[in-house]
């Protein structure tokens, strides 16, 4: 499970493009995607046809944003290798056959600094206003994913997708990440399995407080669970200390409510992991997505394992069906070549003493490229918002580097993928596939 070690969310890449005049009027065979007219439909949106950004006759530009992990290196140790090295490994290997229906893919980079919002706004600003880019693909956290969707109207590929925000969207919007959808899938997966029995408590980030109370707290409701409380960590995500310390306020009132499980809500798994090890309380946690519980694993500063005991989380694949899996074996010996580094699998990497993870950063270029390869192909010459979404759902079921996935109109734009569910592994001190 290591692979998927991003410090908040790994919400990663792709891209779109097209051209202008040709007669693009025609029968689509249905839409997808979140916002912007998503839905199926048999004609295409004339708004959406006109627009095409960062598209010329022999080029497709794109916008990829991605965690800096260097700006917070007095945070966090951890190291995903070279982003925007395994992303032009990729594109490269695109453009030499012959890239997207003739023309080339042309990367624009912003790295964020994931603390605070700033960094996501100015990476926002530069690629839709600066750089005119066709689609911004990569690392959004929470809300700023909105920033291109809604405020700029521009298409994206990867962010954390929920009914609110694709209800916001103003243009294409698919991703690989756990949505709301998968989250969803998670609960009921752990419900199936009976590992909601018992006295739990629910946990939730602020930035996730739309999905607990407008998804989780109804679903839970409707599967007849209970819970003995309830909190959402309010302070700003600048301040570490503070969020430790609320935190661990609350696991104090978890603990007097007699809660021996504490489903964690988004990405909160950090800021639970950290808080509850402040204090004496080791519940069980459930944690319905794993992207920040395992960049607290996975981080060389050192972590408090005791928290974990018993704790499992939800997780779309595993890691050896993803490593292993022969497109994205294909796609890793490009990035391999195209970088000079040599990737394996991220429970073979010894992060404890600063060895990058380099599958992290290459499976992001692998699995968004892919998919913004097989969307723009599909949507043929004349690429547009309105090709680019209808795409979609006609080349589904797809293929891609990792996995299968099957595009619809929302809620189906995160490709639903299968759910498994994992449980904490003290020996191996990593989170292992149990269905």
């Amino acid at each position: 499970m290591r692979r998927w070690a991003a410090l908040l969310v790994l919400a990663v890449l792709v891209a779109a493009a097209c051209t202008s005049g040709d007669d693009t009027k025609t029968n689509a065979g249905g839409g997808s995607g979140g916002g912007g007219g998503g839905g199926t439909t048999t004609t295409l949106d004339p708004q959406e046809v006109a627009k095409h950004p960062g598209v010329t006759a022999d080029a497709i530009k794109l916008g990829i944003t991605y965690v800096d992990l260097k700006a917070i290196a007095s945070v966090t140790s951890i190291s995903h290798g070279d982003y925007e090295a395994s992303y032009r490994a990729v594109i490269d290997d695109v453009n030499k056959r012959g890239g997207i229906n003739g023309r080339k893919l042309v990367p624009v980079f912003a790295p964020v600094n994931p603390i605070g919002t700033q960094f996501s706004d100015a990476a926002c600003l530069k690629l839709t206003e600066d750089d005119k880019v066709f689609a911004d693909i990569g690392f959004f956290l929470g809300d700023a994913v909105l920033c291109p969707l809604e405020n700029h109207s521009t298409a994206v590929l990867g962010g954390d997708m929920n009914p609110e925000r694709l209800a916001r969207a103003k243009a294409p919007w698919f991703t690989l990440e756990p949505s709301s959808d998968v989250q969803s899938d998670a609960v009921k997966t752990f419900h199936k399995a009976g590992d909601l029995d018992g006295k739990i408590a629910v946990y939730a980030i602020v930035n996730d407080k739309a999905l607990l109370d407008n998804t989780i707290k109804p679903l839970l409701d409707d599967l007849g669970v209970k819970p003995v409380a309830t909190a959402v960590l309010d302070t700003p995500p600048t301040d570490v200390q503070a969020g430790i310390a609320q935190t661990a306020v609350i696991a104090q009132r978890f603990k007097s409510a007699g809660a021996t499980k504490v489903l964690v809500v988004g990405q909160g798994g950090v800021s639970w992991a950290k808080g509850l090890a402040t204090t004496d309380y080791r519940p069980q946690s459930l944690f319905i997505t794993t992207n920040t519980i395992l960049a607290y694993t996975n981080d060389a500063a050192g972590a408090d394992f005791s928290v974990l005991k018993d704790s499992l989380a939800a997780d779309v694949a595993g890691k050896d069906q993803i490593f292993d899996e022969p497109k994205m074996q294909k796609c890793l010996k490009v990035v391999e070549k195209g970088t000079g580094t040599t990737i394996k699998p991220s429970s073979e990497v010894d992060t404890k003493n600063g060895e990058p993870d380099n599958f992290v950063s290459a499976l992001s270029a692998c699995r968004y490229i892919g998919l913004f390869e097989m969307l723009a192909k599909t949507a043929g010459k004349d690429l547009n918002y309105a090709t680019f979404r209808a795409a979609a759902v006609k080349a589904s079921p797809m293929a891609l580097p990792g996995g299968t996935f099957t595009f619809g109109p929302p809620p189906h734009a995160d490709g639903d993928p299968a759910v498994y569910i994992f449980k904490w592994d003290a020996a191996k001190k990593d989170f292992i596939q149990q269905s």
